[in-house]
């Protein structure tokens, strides 16, 4: 599957550009592929994971075939003041990007990149820590 590994490696780099300095609420330290990240260390917040679901084919064609890819994202913050208002800036500023049209920089196979929604947000108090999953769904071909 080379194709949907670059648009989630081009994903992973468009993620990474969510910081101040280009206009949004959060400073992502890290942003990361399943499984390689999944145990990162807590000092590294606020972090972005990639998950990968199964691929669901939409359309076969003689040709070209396209599928929609579910993908969560799972975001974590750390805020000694207000780690609700953090994790809601995150959730914010992922969905400004996904929003913003960068399917074209996802790579030439990506047809549509679809902001779903939020799966599960969970906030302990304990450690300061919050933390959400995102669902979003790409739509890509493959000449297979």
């Amino acid at each position: 599957m080379a194709v949907i590994n670059t648009i989630f490696s081009n994903l992973k780099t468009k993620l990474a550009t969510i910081t101040k300095e280009n206009g949004y609420a959060t400073d992502v330290n890290f942003v990361g592929l399943q499984p390689e990240s999944m145990e990162k260390d807590i000092k590294d917040v606020p972090y972005i994971v990639v998950m990968e679901q199964p691929e669901t084919p939409l359309h076969y064609g003689n040709t070209n075939n396209r599928y929609s890819t579910a993908v969560t994202l799972k975001l974590f913050v750390r805020d000694n003041v207000d780690y609700y208002t953090a994790i809601n800036n995150l959730i914010d500023d992922v969905k400004s990007l996904v929003h913003s049209g960068i399917e074209s920089n996802l790579g030439a196979n990506c047809l549509k990149l679809l902001y779903i929604g939020i799966e599960d947000m969970s906030l302990s108090g304990q450690q300061n820590i919050g933390d959400a999953r995102l669902i979003i769904e790409i739509i890509w071909w493959d000449a297979r």
